[in-house]
């Protein structure tokens, strides 16, 4: 039993182990991924704030005095490049973008993923802001996008044609790329990537001693369990398992082995007799007028005459003879090693014994006995058969006797059952 539920324990405690730890990976992840997408975050918001005040502070100041003529610093997309690139300085591994398929800066060219980015988001499958992590070999980064649609009629200004552009920028960019925008457009991404290693490595980190936490509870949880098997359900049961055995093996109210463990040890000798050749011999036993005994003086007294029979009997015997109630007021005693001759001599002396003994308030108690010695190749049945018969002769012949089964007995006509007291 122990065994069974160790292993649905077991079995129990791994499902829960992997359960619980996909839930914890799963949270962790996502807490990872959160803490990702705020750093991302914060590093979009400060470029566009960068890029809001170059437009609503710095541009306004420059175009309204003729003197000044253009100045990249003054577009807000260079500035929030520079801006950030400065910021990136103190935390390596961070990067802003503003990729654009057809950019008047060549460092603002989209490349490999970038472009199909873009294209997505001009063909509208993707609309907002979209959050990858890309894991590699060698690194692993978390990148936030966000579309760049032309909002502000002041980007036509420089992006619609090379004739409306201001010459200080057409002379530095040329006339080739970075015209022909319009209003609406979708014309590039803002991109965002932080590095992810470090929190993966935290998530790993906080993964593993969580689970060797979990996996001190559940061990302990199986060790506790276990001991409360053995102390709460196994050992009374093995108690209860006990007091049931020795009661199906044992007469509970004589003392002798049961009809069922006597028939067992029946078996047992006969076989062991016919392994060893030695002899074996089998004396049934009953007590002489019983039902009087207990119409006279109760069922009290009539247990208490049982009880005392057979504490006279074991007195007697050796501790290998096996003394048993076969129901009622009738037993059988076997007799492993013994010839007729020595169980004759044992049947009479324990006659007598009961003949004489003390079975108070009864005056007098007396016993029939029936012997018969087992024959190579006989069966149990057929063995206690012959004893049975004996017993009955014994009973026929006036009671308070001993009748061995003899070469010229035979079955009798039987008009009262051996049982009979």
């Amino acid at each position: 039993m122990r065994a069974k539920f160790n292993l649905v324990l077991l079995l129990t405690c791994m499902l829960g182990m992997a359960v619980s730890a996909w839930y914890l990976h799963d949270n962790l992840k996502q807490e990872m991924m959160q803490e990702l997408h705020r750093n991302a975050e914060a590093t979009m918001e400060a470029a566009i704030a960068v890029r809001r005040y170059t437009s609503l502070q710095i541009k306004p100041i420059l175009d309204a005095d003729p003197a000044f003529a253009f100045r990249k610093q003054a577009v807000p997309a260079f500035a929030a490049r520079e801006v950030m690139a400065l910021f990136h300085e103190h935390y390596p591994g961070q990067s802003y973008r503003e990729a654009a398929l057809n950019p008047m800066n060549p460092k603002n060219v989209a490349q490999g993923w970038e472009v199909a980015l873009i294209q997505r988001y001009q063909s509208e499958h993707l609309k907002g802001a979209v959050t990858e992590l890309v894991q590699t070999p060698d690194s692993s980064r978390f990148n936030l996008a966000r579309p760049i649609r032309i909002s502000d009629k002041a980007c036509l200004y420089c992006h619609s044609s090379p004739d409306r552009a201001p010459e200080a920028l057409v002379s530095l960019y040329g006339r080739k790329n970075g015209f022909g925008w319009r209003m609406g457009d979708i014309v590039g991404a803002q991109i965002v990537s932080v590095p992810a290693q470090v929190p993966m490595q935290r998530m790993e980190d906080t993964f593993t001693r969580y689970l060797w936490l979990l996996a001190g509870i559940y061990s302990l949880l199986f060790v506790v369990l276990n001991l409360l098997l053995s102390v709460l359900v196994l050992k009374p049961l093995n108690r209860a398992n006990a007091l049931l055995t020795q009661e199906a093996g044992q007469d509970a109210l004589t003392g002798a082995i049961s009809r069922r463990a006597f028939l067992r040890a029946l078996d047992d000798a006969i076989a062991q007799a016919t392994f060893d050749e030695r002899p074996l011999c089998l004396v049934m036993i009953d007590l002489d007028h019983f039902k009087a005994i207990n119409d006279q003086f109760g069922h009290n007294v009539g247990d208490h005459v049982l009880h005392q029979l057979v504490y006279t009997l074991q007195q007697m015997i050796k501790q290998r003879d096996c003394l048993g109630r076969l129901g009622g007021e009738e037993f059988g005693l076997l007799l492993p090693e013994t010839a007729e001759s020595g169980a004759r001599v044992l049947a009479e002396q324990l006659r007598v014994a009961v003949m004489l003994g003390s079975f108070d308030p009864v005056p007098r108690v007396t016993a029939s006995f029936g012997l018969a010695e087992w024959r190579y190749g006989e069966t149990a049945s057929e063995f206690m058969h012959r004893a049975d018969i004996s017993l009955y002769h014994a009973k026929r012949n006036g009671r308070n006797c001993l009748y061995v089964w003899g070469e010229d007995d035979h079955m009798p006509d039987l008009t009262e059952p051996a049982g009979h007291s």
